[in-house]
């Protein structure tokens, strides 16, 4: 773990390293930080992704949807096939280099 150090993207990115990753997919909350360093991802052959998730609305008890309740809310009221669904409809993947 030595040579795992640095912060926010040097840190990410010697974790890639040290794993021999070939992409890294982040949030797009990360992308601030992340951009500032993203070079240094393409000179090691790595190439990032940021996920803009679109949240989709399913059934839920009550009258209001309310968003980002998390995994458990969703697999209680619409079981694993159709959790599995909405979480792949609300992927979005944006390639930042290479």
């Amino acid at each position: 773990l030595k040579d795992i150090q640095g912060l926010k993207s040097d840190l990410i990115l010697s974790i890639c390293k040290k794993l021999s990753c070939l992409e890294y997919i982040s949030p797009i909350g990360s992308k601030v930080y992340l951009d500032e360093n993203i070079e240094s991802f393409a000179c090691e052959d790595i190439d990032v992704f940021y996920q803009d998730y679109s949240h989709k609305t399913y059934n839920q008890i009550g009258d209001e949807f309310i968003p980002y309740l998390g995994i458990l809310d969703v697999l209680f009221n619409e079981g694993i096939n159709k959790t599995k669904e909405i979480i792949i409809g609300g992927r979005n993947f944006i390639k930042e280099y290479k």
